[in-house]
């Protein structure tokens, strides 16, 4: 239970990527295609069949948790509202020990917008900094 064959031949981790690093490649594309940002939210560590399980949930969720903080004045307004809405997105991925293979759970369904409706609440990573500030100066 939880080792590399067992995880891919149950179907509970239906994506595959050849190394960390393509999935990392596939998260920035998902990330640009829908606007949308994911957060690492915690790392699990594993035993003999498996090594590291990483989480990420949209950067819409609250990614530790909701804070328990009580307000010293909830009366008072706050001058910007939350961004988060409690968005069940997530990728959840698993490495293992005796290959480079990275498997991967993922939950797409967003309770927000995506795409333009959504860029307001994304960070920009330096490369799409970069791309913007070029093509400004191209005009």
């Amino acid at each position: 239970l939880g080792s590399f064959n067992h995880d891919r031949d149950t179907g509970l981790y239906l994506y595959e990527w050849s190394s960390l690093a393509e999935f990392d490649e596939w998260r920035e594309k998902e990330e640009i295609a829908k606007s949308i940002q994911f957060v690492a939210s915690r790392v699990a560590h594993g035993n003999k069949l498996w090594t590291l399980k990483r989480y990420y949930v949209c950067s819409r969720e609250w990614s530790g948790g909701k804070i328990k903080y009580e307000k010293k004045f909830p009366d008072r307004l706050r001058k910007k509202d939350s961004i988060k809405t409690g968005c069940q997105c997530r990728i959840v991925i698993k490495q293992y020990p005796h290959t480079q293979i990275v498997l991967g759970q993922y939950e797409e369904d967003h309770d927000h917008d995506l795409g333009l409706a959504n860029i307001r609440f994304t960070h920009l990573s330096h490369a799409s900094r970069e791309q913007i500030r070029i093509g400004l100066e191209m005009k």
